[in-house]
């Protein structure tokens, strides 16, 4: 004689079955990354007026001997326009540096910055070129100090 299963055993024998897969499949708890937010973190501080400006910006301009260069595109102002004079360094031409553009020929202007210039008086003081930007830089600044000086 065969002993037959009831229904109520083969009910039970399946679940344990399944139950058993879902175990087998389911991921240990450390692998699983959950996104919780924390809310104990203390607020930061508003950064200081500093930190928050670019540099460069309302009136920071980066300086060479103490006074301040502006630039424009290929034109940089040397020189504080509270004095009576500031030089402009046009950039005429440039050559490659290591995949980098580097000012080859500058013009050098020393101009008068007074509003009031006399008729016969012309804004455009002293030119010169110079090969290198360091070179403009040095004699604008040799200029600079000779004219204010006065």
């Amino acid at each position: 004689m065969a002993i037959k299963k009831t229904d109520a055993a083969a009910e039970t024998a399946k679940p344990a079955k399944t139950v058993k897969k879902a175990v087998t499949t389911e991921k240990p708890k450390a692998a699983v990354k959950t996104t919780e937010k924390k809310t104990s973190k203390p607020k930061a501080e508003a950064p200081t007026e500093a930190e928050a400006k670019p540099a460069g910006l309302k009136g920071k301009f980066p300086t060479y001997k103490g006074r301040p260069l502006v630039r424009n595109g290929d034109t940089i102002y040397y020189g504080s326009m509270k004095e009576k004079f500031v030089t402009c360094l046009n950039i005429k031409t440039k050559k490659k540096v290591d995949d980098l553009d580097v000012a080859d020929t500058v013009t050098v202007q020393l101009m008068n910055t007074e509003p009031d210039i006399a008729a016969g008086e012309k804004p455009i003081v002293r030119t010169s070129d110079k090969q290198g930007l360091y070179l403009a830089l040095d004699i604008a600044d040799a200029w600079l100090t000779r004219a204010n000086a006065e």
